[in-house]
């Protein structure tokens, strides 16, 4: 099937006018990518992470030449989410952080603006994205080389200071207790987790958009070494009902030969005793796996049968939960539990005003699975909340020829 573009193209004035946002976009992507551990310190201990400004000020330039407009209905569900926010957080009289609060308002009052481009910028920042992971696979397999030729994990530290990197993260894991191996974190992921997530997310638009067998299996074997569950986990629960819809084709087929040779791999190698050994931490308390998946369930069980109703109504407080047992909670749970059940469902109407009209139904329910379920903390985490804004819920794509593009490599590949 002959994409859009290949007859009429838009007009050269058009053209032009659309360079700004596909620019911009694919810099924020490479910042999501390869910046995410950098901060700016605010004194003290106190630090934002530069892809927050990196952001605001792309959005702001985008709005001034007119390549983005502020979504009315985005608007109103996000100016009263955090509004309310605010006002539970002073109205129930308890401790909180003002600067949680206030980055969630800083975060969350971005998204209501929508960046004006066309299907074909769109494919292309997809695209590069998935060109983004490649170099972090390509830091993964180099990662796991140097340990097992004798020598230390390269890391960030070794080549920028401290003051300019964030430090509240997991950066450092053994595979095994007491191996004296640790999961590879491909240099600038923010630790083992987030390199598996965002593995998992170029695999899954690899297969989705494009099917190249060599970055396919690129991903998926870095996927796997990653030693993380959480993009085995966002991985598998996407890919298994993209490959139900496609049927038996040959992006399929060569998915499942690159996922069958990796663990082939694995298992002459003897790394795959460890990745299984990782399965028995669903069901050890305290375990990463636990507190991913089941303390969630716990945890909002037990705020619901708070004796104190006005907890229940009012949480406890901007900052708490995060104290409990020091653990990254999912934004359901962290939204319940420290603004209460009124701002909870305003969150979910806000969130649900992010769904209209997105350029890509899968990938986008790909992204909304890591950041309600499996990216922990991902509420105030710039790099999860913009790789969701920039790869498929901050666009209008315009509508012009190139909505033919779209319908073929993204919304439908199987007439690719």
């Amino acid at each position: 099937m002959t994409v859009a573009g290949d007859a009429a193209t838009p007009a050269s004035a058009e053209a032009e006018a659309m360079s700004l946002p596909l620019l911009i976009c694919v810099m924020n992507v490479a910042a999501i990518v390869f910046l995410q551990r950098l901060v700016i310190p605010l004194g003290g201990s106190a630090a934002v992470s530069c892809l927050l400004p990196i952001a605001a000020a792309s959005l702001m330039l985008l709005l001034v030449k007119g390549a983005a407009i502020v979504d009315p209905l985005r608007l109103a569900a996000a100016f009263t989410f955090v509004a309310a926010a605010f006002f539970v957080s002073f109205a129930s009289g308890g401790e909180f952080s003002l600067g949680s609060v206030s980055l969630l308002a800083a975060i969350y009052l971005l998204l209501p603006i929508r960046i004006l481009i066309t299907a074909r910028d769109y494919v292309h920042i997809l695209r590069f994205f998935v060109g983004c992971a490649s170099v972090v696979a390509l830091l993964t397999f180099l990662q796991i080389a140097v340990q097992l030729a004798g020598f230390d994990m390269p890391i960030l530290e070794w080549f920028l200071p401290s003051s300019i990197i964030v430090q509240n993260f997991n950066y450092l894991q053994e595979i095994s207790w007491g191996s004296g191996l640790f999961k590879p974190n491909g240099i600038v992921m923010l630790e083992a987790s987030f390199l598996s997530q965002f593995l998992a997310l170029g695999l899954i638009i690899e297969y989705w958009a494009f099917g190249r067998p060599g970055r396919q299996f690129l991903l998926a074997a870095a996927l796997v070494l990653s030693f993380s569950g959480t993009g085995l986990f966002l991985a598998t629960l996407v890919l298994l009902p993209m490959a139900m819809r496609r049927g038996v084709d040959r992006a399929t087929l060569l998915l499942v030969v690159a996922a069958v040779c990796v663990m082939l791999g694995l298992w002459a190698s003897g790394y795959l005793t460890a990745i299984i050994g990782r399965v028995e931490e669903f069901s050890r308390e305290g375990s990463s796996a636990y507190l991913r998946f089941i303390a969630p369930i716990t945890r909002i069980l037990e705020f619901l049968q708070e004796p104190d109703i006005s907890r229940v109504f009012l949480g406890f407080g901007a900052g708490f939960i995060d104290r409990e047992i020091g653990f990254a909670w999912n934004p359901p749970v962290k939204v319940l539990v420290e603004y209460g059940l009124v701002v909870w469902m305003l969150y979910f109407a806000f969130l649900i005003s992010l769904t209209r009209a997105l350029p890509s139904g899968p990938i986008a329910a790909a992204l909304a699975l890591l950041y309600l379920l499996l990216g922990g903390g991902a509420l105030l985490q710039p790099p999860i909340v913009f790789s969701c804004y920039f790869l498929a819920y901050g666009y209008i794509v315009a509508a012009s020829d190139d909505e033919a593009y779209a319908q073929t490599t993204i919304v439908n590949p199987d007439h690719k």
